[in-house]
């Protein structure tokens, strides 16, 4: 999957959509995809820009960085994520692409 340019398309049909956390020497950890939304291209890039959401739950918050993921469908990829919100047990992360 890294091979390939990821594109607003490969993830508009996920929303609702769980990845599992694939990182070696931790626990897994289920993030869902919750949103996807194009941004504006203003330096008229040939990849359209767009944003992801995914939502975790528990006692914890991520620190940025890049993680590994895996999709059911999309398979491993590696994604950027930010977290930008928590909400009870209930944490949001942002993974932007330009």
């Amino acid at each position: 999957m890294t091979d390939r340019q990821l594109t607003i398309d490969l993830f508009s049909d996920k929303v609702g959509q769980t990845w599992t956390m694939n990182e070696p020497e931790a626990p897994p950890i289920e993030l869902t995809l919750i949103e996807v939304e194009p941004l504006r291209n203003y330096a008229k890039l040939a990849r359209e820009p767009f944003s992801l959401l995914f939502t975790t739950r528990g006692d914890f918050v991520l620190p940025q960085r890049i993680y590994g993921l895996r999709h059911a469908t999309l398979g491993a990829m590696e994604l950027f994520l930010v977290p930008i919100g928590r909400e009870g047990d209930v944490t949001t992360y942002q993974s932007l692409f330009n």
